[in-house]
């Protein structure tokens, strides 16, 4: 995921929150789309599947929300990678 679809991502969160939630969810649905990476690189899926956890938290999905945040913690743990790791015990 590219900073700026981080950014966008963050925007979408912010809608949801303020009950905008169709463009919201439009913004979802694109969500790693077009970005060249071979599926499963580690430096896309994290924070791609961090922007989903908060998506899916922001709407009220809360199963949602805990799938996603279990993937993300699992994926920085087997990575190894600390600074996603905290980031996902800090939103669990």
């Amino acid at each position: 995921m590219t900073a700026a679809a981080a950014t966008l991502t963050q925007v979408a969160a912010v809608r949801l929150s303020l009950g905008a939630h169709e463009p919201a969810k439009r913004q979802k649905a694109g969500l790693g789309a077009g970005v060249p990476a071979e599926p499963g690189f580690v430096l896309h899926e994290l924070p791609l599947l961090r922007s989903r956890a908060l998506l899916a938290r922001n709407s009220g999905d809360m199963l949602g929300y805990q799938q996603f945040l279990a993937r993300f913690r699992e994926k920085a743990l087997a990575a190894d990678f600390e600074g996603y790791l905290a980031q996902a015990d800090a939103m669990a």
